[in-house]
C-alpha cells in the first residue's frame, strides 16, 4: 500500500502533469477524514475514562471541572476544549497511545506536534517518490507563479546549496519563514533579526 494520501488533485501549468498535493507521512490520519467520520466525543470521552480506569467525579477532578461537566460531554458530545483535550492526551500517552492520538486529532493535532513522540520520517518506495517531488515542484510553481518546468531548476540549485552548506530542509523552511531578507543586514554588518 502507498505512504501517499492525495489531500487533493490541481492541474499544472505544465499540460500533460497533474500535481497531486500529498500527505507523505507514516502518522495518524484521523486529520485526513472529516468530521463527520471522527468518533463523537461522548464516545471518545467514555473510552478515555474507562482507559484511565477513572470514573466521572475522578476524570473530572484531573481536568478542572465540574462532574456536571463530563455528564454534559458525555450525553451532548460537547466539544472539549483545547487545554482539556490536551490535558486528556498528557493523561493517556503512557496508558492508550492510541486513544491519545485520537483525542488529539479532535484539535487537529497529533502526538508528534504535541511534542510526544518524533515524527515518523516517511519512507518512499520508487514509485512514491517522485510524486513527493513534483508535488514540492508544484507548490513552488505556484507561488511564483510561474510553470514548474521555469522553477525546477532552481530547486535543484537551492537544495544542493543547502546539502553542501550541511543545512537540513527543517532549518531552511524555518530560516525562510521567520525572516525576511537576510542579504541586506549581512552586508550592512548586522545579524538578520
Amino acid at each position: 500500500m502507498s505512504s501517499v494520501k492525495a489531500l487533493t488533485s490541481r492541474a499544472c501549468p505544465l499540460a500533460s502533469l497533474t500535481c497531486p498535493l500529498t500527505r507523505l507521512d507514516g502518522g495518524h490520519t484521523d486529520l485526513m477524514t472529516s468530521p463527520a467520520d471522527r468518533e463523537p466525543h461522548h464516545v471518545l470521552v467514555a473510552k478515555v475514562r474507562v482507559a484511565l480506569g477513572l470514573n466521572q467525579k475522578e476524570l473530572a477532578a484531573q481536568l478542572g471541572v465540574s462532574s456536571k461537566t463530563i455528564g454534559r460531554w458525555m450525553k451532548s458530545g460537547t466539544m472539549l476544549a483545547s487545554y482539556q483535550a490536551r490535558r486528556l492526551v498528557d493523561l493517556l500517552a503512557p496508558v492508550d497511545r492510541d486513544l491519545a492520538a485520537r483525542v488529539a486529532a479532535t484539535q487537529g493535532e497529533t502526538l508528534a506536534t504535541l511534542g510526544l513522540e518524533t515524527p515518523a520520517q516517511p519512507t518512499h518506495d520508487v514509485a512514491v517518490l517522485p510524486l513527493a517531488v513534483d508535488a514540492v515542484v508544484c507548490a513552488a510553481a505556484e507561488a511564483l507563479d510561474l510553470s514548474p518546468r521555469a522553477v525546477r531548476p532552481a530547486l535543484v540549485a537551492a537544495v544542493r546549496r543547502a546539502r553542501e552548506a550541511g543545512v537540513t530542509m527543517e532549518q531552511v523552511e524555518a530560516a525562510l519563514a521567520a525572516a525576511g531578507p537576510m542579504l541586506p543586514a549581512i552586508q550592512a554588518g548586522r545579524a538578520p533579526a
